[in-house]
């Protein structure tokens, strides 16, 4: 019973980990680097809005933007009136058009091409391109611009070789065709100037310079061959003359076809419609 009359002790159990006093100063510290981290993500949104209205207000297109278009397409279109009209008349060849104006005519039309190429390379900055829409009218007039220039690049010095020649050729005409001494005098710089044009590179002008040989070579045939007929044989003079008319006229159809076909073709290759469209485009929307 003694036992049961002890006071039986009890100790209070100890806690696993013992409780860390607070630190001063942490709590505060905690919320000063939450501010910092809120107002650091606050700095970077604000960038990125300030860089998507920059992008958006230097991407923009205004109506500024469109007339300035407008005036530069405008500007162009004047040039490439200038560089059409520039071709077509050195197209032109008659029994009177002298080497000089040959010459002149090839220079004219180089350097009013010259100043059509650098209206048009600078359309490739106009920020009205920025447009979907200006930009693919811009893209179709882009490529008949370019095939237009490739021709009259190939076209200007074409013309001015296979025309000399045919002025050199001309002064055959103005021969008397019995004196040997002075058709030759004609006809070998007419021989020698269409051996230069060989290598002509306009198609149209190429064609014209080998038909223009073989007719020339057919003249000189015909004149060798009365040299050998008698004065009293006027069956064979006679036909002679007729065979020597008929290739003139050949002559000069070829020439005729020759001028017919490059003026078709200076036409067909002419962007002056879809620079049109590109101008108007332009006029409407800085208009609107």
């Amino acid at each position: 019973m003694a036992d049961d009359n002890k006071k039986v002790e009890t100790k209070t159990p100890e806690p696993a980990t013992q409780p860390v006093a607070p630190t001063a100063g942490t709590g505060k510290s905690s919320k000063k680097g939450l501010i910092i981290g809120i107002a650091a993500g606050a700095g970077v949104l604000l960038l990125i809005i300030i860089g998507v209205v920059l992008f958006f207000a230097l991407t923009a297109v205004t109506k500024e933007d469109y007339r300035k278009g407008y005036d530069a397409t405008q500007d162009t279109y004047s040039k490439l009136n200038a560089s059409y009209n520039d071709l077509a008349q050195a197209a032109s060849v008659s029994s009177t058009t002298t080497e000089t104006q040959i010459t002149n005519r090839s220079d004219d039309a180089k350097k009013t091409l010259d100043a059509y190429k650098s209206a048009t390379t600078e359309l490739a900055d106009l920020k009205a391109l920025r447009n979907a829409d200006v930009k693919k009218q811009y893209d179709t007039y882009k490529k008949q611009s370019d095939d237009y220039i490739a021709y009259a690049t190939e076209f200007i010095p074409s013309a001015t070789v296979a025309f000399k020649a045919v002025v050199a050729c001309e002064k055959i005409g103005s021969t008397s065709v019995s004196d040997a001494d002075e058709f030759n005098k004609a006809i070998v710089p007419c021989e020698e100037a269409l051996d230069g044009a060989d290598e002509v590179k306009n198609s149209d002008f190429r064609g014209f310079v080998e038909a223009y040989k073989k007719n020339v070579s057919s003249v000189k045939a015909i004149v060798e061959k009365s040299r050998s007929i008698p004065a009293t044989d006027f069956t064979q003079r006679l036909q002679l003359t007729r065979d020597l008319r008929a290739t003139t006229t050949d002559l000069n159809k070829s020439l005729g076809d020759t001028r017919s076909n490059i003026q078709k073709a200076l036409k067909d290759k002419n962007p002056k419609d879809s620079l049109s469209e590109l101008r108007k485009q332009l006029r409407d929307l800085a208009t609107k």
